[in-house]
């Protein structure tokens, strides 16, 4: 089963919480999503039960969202209690119909209530691909040992260089600054 890159937004109460997340489809009315227990989304998913599934093509948010909870534009959602984001060239409001605790994670089915799209989203580069990774690689520093990240930094970093525009750059160097903070690059 596929996996797609989208980005979560979750509200409870006054708190909102963005995640980017892999979520894969189950026909065309609902989506899986595999959450760690320890999140933030794990507790909202779990205390609301809505979120809205927004796919966006600028990799800053997906860099950036995988660092903190930086509120980007938004506008409320429609069918749900959350937030849309104003990137997001198409999105889904979701609400979820089955859980299972399956170890460190749990697994929400979420039924798609609203599909809306808004634009034809840009295209992704090579450098966009590599953002992505990135960002997976970062939030996923116990996963992976550290030399195997600052391995995948310096290999893709000449591809960023050479194929990035300027939202590629910026969220490429954020994840570096952040790497070498952590003293891994």
């Amino acid at each position: 089963m596929a996996i797609y890159e989208a980005v979560l937004t979750t509200k409870w109460e006054d708190r909102m919480n963005i995640a980017p997340m892999g979520i894969r489809f189950v026909g065309s009315e609902a989506i899986l999503l595999s959450v760690f227990k320890t999140s933030h989304t794990h507790d909202f998913l779990i205390n609301t039960g809505v979120a809205v599934v927004n796919f966006v093509d600028n990799v800053e948010i997906i860099a950036k969202s995988v660092l903190g909870d930086e509120v980007f534009p938004w506008d409320p959602a429609e069918k749900v209690d959350g937030w849309v984001l104003r990137d997001a060239y198409m999105y889904f409001e979701v609400r979820s119909v089955d859980y299972k605790d399956i170890g460190s994670r749990g697994l929400f089915r979420m039924e798609i209530l609203l599909k809306k799209t808004r634009r034809v989203p840009f295209l992704f580069n090579r450098a966009s691909f590599a953002v992505i990774e990135g960002a997976i690689k970062v939030s996923r520093l116990g996963v992976y040992r550290e030399e195997e990240i600052a391995s995948f930094f310096r290999i893709f970093e000449p591809i960023v260089l050479k194929t990035g525009g300027e939202r590629e750059m910026r969220a490429w160097n954020f994840l570096v600054s952040f790497l070498k903070k952590e003293g891994i690059l």
